[in-house]
């Protein structure tokens, strides 16, 4: 059956207005452009629609027309992320809009194979990373679940934090757009992470963290020490924060293990103290690529919603934070 005139029409339209790997696309399913039906137009536009988007946002308003293959497969997954998270569209529109974009970038990734190329076009699948790295968003929205913001909650739950700490240990990796920043990562992953399983896990302060010592984390006990007013405070670690505080010492006495005249727990490679405000660049940088808001407040907080959870114990809460009044405290606890 022949495709209707308004519909060619438009076809045409649109495959003028974007970048000759669409056409090429498009005639990878068809014949000709009489051949292509209604739906897969439908298709054409939320590709070029995404396209605008991306151009828009990440490619300084380069003119669709000249987007390039590279662009394709250089796609950061947090664009998707800001595409999907920021689309006012019901669940049932960004299931197809998903569905067309995997199938669009599986075409480059698989289905443009050819025996003489002897491989695809390219190898990277954008959308399959963003599935793994932001499997929350997508697992609601395949699910049917209505992903309501997050913008005002001052805190996350056990559950959440797990998978935060999972996200940090394996996913955000795939977010990082350069090799140099792939290779800066792996060699300070264990640092980053225990940063956040120590906030996590004990709820103290980022002056706190970076004044700690080797001596004041005790792993058999499975507990730290503070000092607060001149008085030394014990604090027992949530159990989920233990695995990976219990990594980083490991690491920590493996790498500087001749440095004996430095004793402080977060040190770089230099054998020197890391600042307040090195730390809260990695939660910042994190918490730009996590579908659910980031500060060194709401990880506090956590801990403490989490340690109330599962004691029901305010006054504890309150002290393991280092509090000396419970207004603020109780507004999201209670």
């Amino acid at each position: 059956m022949a495709t209707n005139k308004n519909t060619l029409k438009n076809i045409y339209l649109l495959l003028d207005r974007c970048p000759d790997f669409v056409t090429t696309y498009t005639l990878h399913y068809h014949e000709d452009y009489n051949t292509i039906k209604q739906n897969f137009y439908r298709r054409l536009v939320e590709i070029e629609k995404f396209l605008n988007f991306y151009r828009q946002n990440d490619l300084e308003e380069k003119p669709l027309k000249e987007l390039t293959q590279t662009d394709i497969e250089k796609l950061p997954i947090t664009t998707i992320q800001r595409y999907i998270s920021t689309s006012t569209a019901k669940q049932s529109s960004l299931k197809f809009t998903i569905s067309v974009l995997s199938s669009f970038w599986s075409y480059f990734t698989n289905y443009s194979f050819t025996v003489e190329r002897g491989k695809p076009l390219f190898y990277r699948h954008a959308f399959d990373e963003w599935k793994i790295a932001y499997s929350d968003t997508y697992t609601n929205i395949k699910n049917d679940v209505k992903v309501t913001s997050n913008k005002y909650q001052s805190y996350l739950n056990k559950e959440q934090l797990i998978k935060l700490l999972d996200y940090i240990d394996n996913s955000y990796i795939l977010t990082l757009d350069t090799d140099k920043k792939v290779e800066n990562w792996n060699k300070d992953k264990e640092r980053y992470l225990a940063a956040f399983a120590f906030i996590i896990g004990t709820g103290v302060s980022l002056e706190e963290l970076v004044t700690m010592t080797m001596r004041d984390v005790d792993m058999r006990k499975k507990e730290i020490k503070v000092t607060r007013d001149g008085e030394t405070k014990i604090i027992t670690v949530l159990d989920f924060c233990i695995p990976y505080i219990s990594n980083y010492m490991s690491y920590r006495r493996k790498l500087w293990n001749d440095n004996t005249r430095q004793s402080a727990l977060f040190i770089n490679q230099k054998g020197e103290t890391i600042s307040t405000n090195f730390f809260t660049s990695v939660i910042l940088r994190v918490g730009k690529t996590y579908p659910k808001p980031l500060s060194v407040s709401i990880l506090k907080n956590s801990h403490a919603y989490v340690l109330y959870e599962e004691t029901n114990n305010l006054s504890l809460s309150k002290e393991q934070q280092g509090l000396k009044t419970l207004t603020a405290f109780e507004k999201f606890l209670i």
